[in-house]
């Protein structure tokens, strides 16, 4: 018996250890697992887009590009991937922030280097770090230097006085309607030229100008982008081979700034074409060329179809122009004013796709998304400007929504981008914005003729919106 209760003490005890070695390794094997789900959580990737490759390529080149995005993050949420590998697209105010401005975040050089055959060669926009990327855009940082604000403000009401004169009030005579999309173009075609360039542009000349970009960028900065083998056949396809010779036209444009430059015996100091010539780090004028047509470009349709937007929304809400048009008069007037362009920016999106970027380092977003290195992301400003809970009521123009806005709302607007890369001419943008709108609407009341139809081929476009002016009487 004695025998037989060691031999039992003896199983207990190994079982014992048994039970002890299996809750220790259920535990470290709970903890594994555990490790594992957490690490298979973190590296969940963003759902994917509820459209095909083929839909995607219809509906960011068809026109329709803003309303696409929309109707995509309704059905998605703020963060998917498209049907084309590494590549999502983000509409979240934390994760857009934090992807532009991570230093190893850069420009995609596949996809922006479409844009060099737009500009005739590698350009501040498309060059995406390094030495020629740096020299470019410290070169031309103090043409919009705070102290030069009121040389551009200045630039800015001669040519909105002159619009006045030379072409709204002989319109008004004759009881006829201006095109505000392409008149609010041609007019920053002119501030860009001059304030930037000093170059007096003609009228006929801005209008050239802007066709030649239109046709070039729509060819390079959307098609080619979303279709690289578009490349590939430029033989078979006339609207791409049109797109070179629009192109050619624009690098001839830029030769003749730089020569007018040099003609001048007093030139201004410190704007954009002063300070490219002087920069010694050009190689010679071939690389010059490409920075003055991008600089052209980048500013002329995003501050003019925004100038337009304005004016067309003041049209349709006129208890909203007149209360601008009082509050202009009087210490309240520099808020409110910055709460119409606000509102403007924010329901009229000009650049859908703020920026298109490549990250340096593995990504996880706010939601807890994993997106590796190397992925593309597409910043949608679109979506973030019509998210319904920051924005109530997103479809509708309401600028006192900016009287009081909470920091998420600020936070989800920022139509000139963010991080170091961010829009270098937003001062002239801005100067502009802020000088022609209140000089126009002190003057006439503007009434909606014709609306017009809008469409996104790379920027959002205000295409046959007819508006009519009267002049406001003098007490």
């Amino acid at each position: 018996q004695g025998e037989i209760r060691k031999r039992m003490d003896l199983v207990a005890g190994t079982n014992k250890q048994r039970l002890l070695l299996a809750l220790v390794a259920t535990g470290v094997a709970g903890i594994v697992a555990l490790q594992l789900f957490k690490k298979k959580e973190r590296r969940t990737p963003p759902p994917s887009a509820k459209a095909t490759l083929f839909q995607f390529i219809a509906g960011m080149t068809g026109g329709q590009m803003h309303e696409f995005l929309i109707e995509q993050f309704q059905k998605s949420g703020n963060i998917f991937r498209l049907p084309i590998p590494g590549v999502v697209v983000v509409a979240n105010a934390d994760d857009a922030r934090a992807i532009y401005k991570d230093p190893l975040t850069t420009k995609p050089r596949a996809m922006y280097g479409a844009l060099d055959s737009f500009s005739s060669g590698p350009n501040i926009l498309t060059i995406s770090s390094g030495d020629a990327w740096h020299h470019r855009r410290k070169g031309i940082n103090p043409a919009f230097a705070p102290k030069l604000v009121k040389r551009m403000n200045a630039v800015a009401l001669e040519k909105a006085d002159k619009w006045v004169s030379e072409r709204l009030v002989p319109l008004m005579e004759k009881g006829e309607s201006f095109d505000a999309g392409t008149e609010m173009i041609l007019v920053t075609v002119s501030v860009i030229c001059k304030a930037a360039f000093e170059y007096d542009i003609s009228h006929q000349e801005s209008k050239e100008m802007h066709e030649a970009m239109r046709d070039s960028v729509e060819e390079f900065s959307i098609k080619s982008m979303v279709n690289p083998m578009r490349q590939f056949g430029t033989w078979m396809l006339p609207e791409r081979r049109q797109a070179f010779c629009q192109a050619e036209k624009l690098k001839v444009f830029a030769y003749k700034i730089i020569d007018l430059y040099r003609k001048r015996e007093s030139p201004a100091a410190d704007t954009v074409i002063d300070l490219m010539v002087k920069n010694s780090n050009y190689k010679d004028d071939s690389e010059r060329v490409p920075d003055i047509i991008m600089l052209l470009f980048a500013g002329h349709d995003t501050t003019g179809y925004t100038l337009a937007f304005s004016l067309l929304e003041l049209s349709k809400n006129p208890g909203e122009q007149q209360k601008l048009r009082e509050r202009l008069s009087s210490a309240e007037g520099t808020p409110y004013l910055k709460a119409v362009l606000n509102e403007t920016m924010r329901l009229h999106t000009v650049s859908p796709l703020s920026a298109i970027k490549q990250l340096g380092r593995d990504f996880v977003s706010k939601d807890g998304y994993f997106i590796p290195k190397g992925s593309i992301a597409f910043i949608a400003q679109v979506a973030l400007a019509r998210d319904p809970v920051l924005f109530p009521n997103p479809h509708e123009f309401q600028p006192y929504r900016w009287l009081n806005a909470t920091d998420s709302a600020k936070q989800a607007l920022f139509p000139f981008s963010l991080g170091n890369r961010n829009c270098v001419g937003q001062a002239l943008a801005n100067a502009e914005l802020s000088s022609m709108v209140p000089r126009l609407i002190r003057q006439f009341e503007f009434t909606v003729e014709e609306e017009g139809c809008i469409e996104t081929q790379g920027t959002r476009r205000l295409n046959g919106c007819e508006l009519k002016a009267t002049r406001i009487p003098t007490s």
